[in-house]
């Protein structure tokens, strides 16, 4: 009986392995064809693998200006933006005790206030993708319009 529960074991293993190394390969996928969609607007940047790494897109983060403004407006026109950290981790009350204060990290400080996740799942399809796109670009230009006095 032993012998035949280690072997279920294994079995379901290799399985949600294989399935796991599927779901990564979907959302690399997907990042890619969000790369394509955003390659047109400069001003939004995307995430960008370096030589030698891999990334399995757990998240699909973005660096755009106006980005709280941008965040509240996409989730108005129902696009589930996320900002996942809106205060540095070094100046987190959880590591105080490691001395860091405001301005020792600074590019980390002022990536803090532009980056937000979009939506990344291994079954978004193309046409969603490309109704987020439409959407940031939407937002973001929403949030550069002049107000009239």
């Amino acid at each position: 009986m032993k012998d035949k529960v280690c072997t279920q074991a294994k079995i379901v293993y290799t399985r949600n392995k294989d399935m796991r190394e599927n779901i990564n390969e979907k959302r690399r996928e997907n990042a890619y064809r969000y790369n394509k969609m955003f390659a047109k607007y400069p001003e939004i940047q995307t995430p960008k693998e370096l030589h030698d790494t891999y990334s399995v897109y757990h998240q699909y983060t973005i660096k755009i200006e106006n980005r709280d403004e941008v965040h509240k407006l996409l989730n108005e026109n129902g696009i589930g933006a996320m900002i996942y950290y809106p205060v540095p981790l070094h100046l987190q009350k959880l590591h105080k005790h490691l001395g860091y204060k405001q301005g020792d990290l600074p590019y980390t400080e002022q990536d803090t206030k532009l980056v937000m996740s979009l939506p990344m799942f291994p079954e978004i399809t193309e046409e969603e993708q490309q109704t987020v796109v439409d959407t940031v670009v939407k937002c973001l230009n929403m949030t550069r319009q002049p107000v009239c006095k």
